[in-house]
């Protein structure tokens, strides 16, 4: 039997067509349907929508129901994970004449999308060179909200600032292309000594970096920073060091006075001991 051109579209449509009368059943759905989570259509033709979910998710799915309802023109939209893969969903009533006559759910797999928006996400906080570390914007932006949330956990917070001594010396001998490399060689170095998942690390301006230590007071903080210093020294580049200052949070300091100590104390150590650190 020949179907109808319409049938034959919905049918084949990559997008997930499911309707649902007033009293809850399926009249029909396409092989595409999210909500089908893998069944045949076919199966599930009469059943109760509702009875599609799992325990957890029926609630929610009658309460979508009883607010479209009462809304001809409300549209409300889920996710829903099957099989590795998310789908978007849309719930829409289905009014003819004056009368309600049920719901209309159409689904799309957005996986591919939800991929691509999360590493232009992650992209738009990474620093452009070294890739794996943050970017001041971000890292400015995080340490205000874990100062806070320090404060109310009641634990301690350590940063330490770095800068990359007589770095303008190697790029002028070495050129610009070296000096890249070389920046990226202490981010990675920044990154082994630092907690993957727990603290923050970003560069800053040119050739200073910042490290931000969850959880960890200055005896911590000052381990991190001679790790750090002797990493660095193991990879013998000619002419430049590190210089590091340190602070700890206090009780007083908002985000500005507590970068601005550690900013102090590297620019005294640059000033008196280079390559040794100064904590604040």
């Amino acid at each position: 039997m020949k179907l109808p051109i319409e049938s034959i579209l919905l049918l084949e449509m990559p997008e997930g067509v499911l309707f649902v009368d007033k009293n809850n059943r399926i009249v029909y759905a396409n092989k595409n349907s999210a909500e089908l989570r893998g069944r045949d259509p076919a199966s599930v033709l009469g059943k109760n929508f509702l009875d599609c979910h799992s325990p957890e998710r029926k609630k929610e799915v009658l309460e979508v129901v009883e607010k479209l309802k009462k809304d001809p023109d409300l549209i409300v939209t889920r996710e829903s994970e099957f099989d590795g893969r998310i789908f978007e969903i849309k719930y829409r009533s289905v009014y003819y004449k004056g009368e309600y006559l049920g719901i209309m759910a159409t689904s799309r797999d957005v996986t591919e999308m939800r991929r691509l928006l999360s590493e232009l996400e992650e992209a738009s906080v990474r620093d452009g060179l070294t890739r794996e570390l943050y970017n001041a914007r971000y890292f400015f932006k995080r340490l205000k909200s874990e100062i806070i949330r320090a404060r109310r956990q009641a634990y301690p917070l350590s940063l330490i600032v770095i800068d990359v001594d007589n770095f303008k010396k190697y790029n002028d001998t070495y050129g610009h292309l070296e000096g890249d490399k070389v920046l990226k060689r202490i981010g990675r170095l920044i990154l082994k000594v630092i907690r993957k998942e727990v603290d923050l690390a970003a560069r800053y301006g040119g050739d200073e970096f910042l490290i931000l230590l969850i959880d960890a007071d200055k005896t911590v903080a000052e381990k991190v920073a001679s790790r750090l210093n002797d990493l660095f020294e193991n990879e013998k580049i000619e002419y430049i060091s590190l210089s590091m200052g340190i602070s700890v949070l206090e009780g007083d300091d908002d985000w500005r006075s507590f970068f601005r100590r550690a900013d102090d104390q590297l620019y005294e150590m640059k000033r008196y001991k280079k390559g040794r650190l100064i904590g604040a």
